[in-house]
């Protein structure tokens, strides 16, 4: 997927296609955490978007049973659908941001599906349904596709005429053969060090500012924005916060369980429990804390811990505003590999981040995409295995400078991070001037 954007907050400009990996780079106020935003808002309406197709279904209705020729639906129609959906993200980008309708308005965009590829996928896909009404689940309809199949099959059972439901219900079911993008996105916003130990105390006040609001008679723009003052990511991190005790209960997928484990023992050193929708931490020895008298790293990195347990799956997507919050050098080198990891368990990730350990390990890790004398010893010796490797074609890199968004070179030794590199010279350089300035006055 390709996302090309004009006039998005601070940026002039810019495009991103979603790889695996995708990485955003820059300094502080440079718009990164807009396109985050963007793409949470895109990856939402790509799956709950529907469209509508003018179907006669009247065939259907009459004799029970119709066909639809789904080549000649989808090139009819879905260029237009991908530009729709283009159009209620613009339209409504100010509803995730939680800002005036006006911020965006000089907002240009336009959203890529690989069509091909998608017309590759809806070939390929194999569909049986049944449409259902009622606690009896009464049968209304069966929709069945064969693999490779060039049309979908309409079996209708009803003598009544339902057939503004049967539209509704094939309008959805087509809009997601031809988008097939139905995945879910979560995100671990940067406020989520705060969110994860006050989230009780931020809902009790809403409850209770709820309350009071019933008995307002005329409610002022002050009052309503004391509902709900959070862009739509935060909120949506903080509604799972809130259903903690329902969610522990799912049970998630073992590869993705086991880096959540591999996240437990080698950065936070124990481990999360939930117990009546509140916190804990366990340590080594099994001493449960409540989370806020637990560190800053064990506070941090339990949204990512508990999403790899419970909720994401395979194809997910997971978008992080700094994995490096408030992790140690050496953290943040291992949670670098543990997100190689987890895109290579299948697994979409998308960063923004400030931290050159995190881009230099990400480097150590494509270079292991390649043959050379003495890999495995060199693989063995830093305790790399196939799973760490980040191969080439799975990432990719943007820097954000200056009102635009480019994407950074991936050359033999990774990403060529000059935004980092140039920070370091300068400070190196200061060092070095210091240093024998300093020594020359000890000389004399």
């Amino acid at each position: 997927m390709k996302i090309k954007f004009k006039n998005l907050g601070p940026l002039k400009s810019g495009e991103v296609i979603i790889r695996d990996m995708t990485v955003f780079c820059g300094k502080n106020n440079t718009g990164k955490t807009y396109v985050n935003y963007l793409i949470y808002s895109v990856l939402e309406t790509l799956k709950n978007y529907k469209a509508e197709f003018n179907l006669d279904i009247t065939q259907l209705l009459r004799d029970g049973v119709q066909e639809i020729e789904l080549v000649s639906l989808f090139d009819n129609n879905f260029d237009r659908v991908v530009k729709e959906i283009a159009n209620e993200v613009k339209e409504n980008l100010h509803k995730i941001f939680n800002s005036k309708k006006e911020f965006f308005k000089d907002l240009e965009l336009e959203i890529e599906l690989y069509k091909e590829q998608k017309k590759f996928e809806l070939n390929s896909t194999e569909i049986k349904e049944t449409f259902t009404r009622g606690q009896d689940e009464v049968k209304i309809l069966t929709v069945k596709k064969m693999k490779h199949g060039k049309h979908l099959l309409l079996v209708y059972y009803l003598k009544e005429d339902l057939g503004e439901f049967v539209l509704d219900y094939l309008n959805n079911l087509l809009t997601r053969l031809l988008i097939n993008e139905n995945k879910e996105k979560y995100m671990l916003p940067t406020e989520r060090n705060g969110l994860n130990i006050f989230y009780n105390e931020i809902l009790k006040e809403r409850f209770s500012f709820v309350e009071e609001f019933k008995n307002i008679s005329f409610p002022t723009t002050n009052n309503l924005k004391k509902i709900s003052s959070y862009p739509k990511p935060v909120k949506d991190y903080l509604y799972i916060l809130t259903k903690l005790d329902t969610y522990d209960k799912i049970d998630g997928n073992t590869p993705l369980i086991d880096i959540a484990e591999e996240m437990e023992k080698e950065i936070i050193k124990g481990r999360y429990k939930i117990n009546n929708n509140r916190i804990f931490y366990q340590t080594e020895n099994e001493k449960e804390l409540d989370l806020y008298m637990a560190s800053s790293t064990v506070k941090t990195i339990f949204g990512i811990i508990f999403y790899l347990r419970h909720l994401i799956k395979e194809k997910d997507y997971l978008i992080i505003d700094e994995p490096e919050l408030n992790l140690h050098p050496e953290n943040q080198v291992k949670i670098a590999r543990l997100l190689v990891r987890l895109v290579n368990s299948g697994v979409k990730v998308i960063i923004s981040t400030h931290s050159d350990y995190i881009t230099k390990e990400f480097n150590n890790l494509l270079m292991l995409d390649n043959e050379f004398k003495n890999k495995t010893e060199i693989m063995e010796r830093y305790g790399y295995s196939e799973k760490d490797i980040l191969r080439k074609n799975s990432i990719g890199a943007y820097l954000f400078k200056d009102g635009t968004m480019s994407e950074m070179e991936i050359g033999e030794e990774g990403i060529i991070t000059k935004t980092f590199d140039e920070v370091i010279e300068s400070i190196n350089e200061r060092n070095d001037d210091i240093y024998y300035s300093l020594k020359e006055s000890g000389d004399e």
